[in-house]
């Protein structure tokens, strides 16, 4: 079994790191498309939202990679220009400030980008777009959850470490599990506001499975101040979203009053001649 799993891992490891950073980010924005959709929003909003709360993500996991490795930043100069050439040699945001954006390097903390990505996306969606929570509040975790989980195997395939690879498919299998429950749930003879409190409490209950795991897992090793702050802040966000959203779950829908436009008019003097405007005489 171990050979198995190490061979998929040297698999991953001889795609490009462009591709597999493509494809974590097409998936999740499927993930997060495909649940957006199942309560009607519209297309080109879907898609600001994911666009713009990926690349908040990304700063925030660039911010928190500078942050850890201060001390190796440092130790750079400061040059104007983004590019040196010796000779015939050309050098690509080598020196600051232009080398804290070389993210394709692979200097970000994975930690970190995933819960910039919640925290963002719950701000836009929630403040800017005002969608009701209790639809996004799943698509918004488990789209992030799809990512982290393919973004641990590319880094399990990187360093070589089963310990990893283990949580990207504990983290897969969990994601996709409320995916299968949601279709099972769908499918049963029952009233539709009663499916959706049922697949409401599945998803809260894989909610705080998924949020605990990360944190024995994270708490427990030797990780960096960020990894620990940002572990803090998933326990925060877990238990503030359930909390909004059971909230958005037992909220009355709003009555609308009917009212007819049409208003009576009374007419006191309708025997009264009727004057009509004629042109005044010159």
């Amino acid at each position: 079994m171990e050979d198995f799993l190490l061979n998929i891992l040297g698999f991953v490891a001889t795609i490009p790191v462009g591709i597999i950073l493509l494809l974590i980010f097409l998936i999740g924005m499927y993930v997060f498309w495909r649940g957006c959709r199942e309560t009607n929003k519209d297309r080109s909003s879907i898609f600001d939202v994911y666009i713009v709360s990926l690349l908040v993500a990304i700063l925030f996991g660039r911010v928190g990679y500078i942050i850890s490795n201060l001390d190796e930043f440092m130790g750079f100069i400061w040059y104007w220009s983004p590019y040196e050439k010796y000779g015939d040699v050309t050098y690509v945001f080598r020196l600051l400030p232009w080398r804290f954006l070389r993210v394709w390097d692979g200097g970000i903390i994975i930690f970190a980008f995933f819960v910039g990505f919640l925290l963002f996306s719950t701000f836009f969606v929630s403040i800017v777009k005002k969608w009701r929570w209790k639809q996004v509040f799943f698509t918004i975790f488990f789209s992030s959850v799809s990512m982290l989980s393919l973004s641990f195997l590319f880094t399990a395939s990187v360093i070589t470490d089963l310990n990893i690879l283990l949580m990207s498919g504990v983290l897969f299998v969990i994601a996709n599990l409320f995916f299968i429950a949601s279709l099972v749930i769908k499918g049963i003879q029952m009233k539709w506001r009663k499916k959706r409190r049922v697949i409401g409490y599945v998803g809260s209950v894989l909610v705080w499975l998924t949020a605990g795991y990360l944190s024995v897992k994270f708490l427990l090793s030797d990780v960096s101040t960020v990894e620990i702050i940002s572990v803090y802040t998933l326990d925060l966000w877990v238990v503030l979203s359930t909390i909004m959203f059971i909230i958005d779950m037992r909220r009355k829908k709003g009555v609308i009053e009917k009212v007819s436009s049409v208003q009576s008019v009374s007419l006191p003097e309708i025997n009264q001649p009727i004057r009509l405007p004629l042109d005044e005489k010159k």
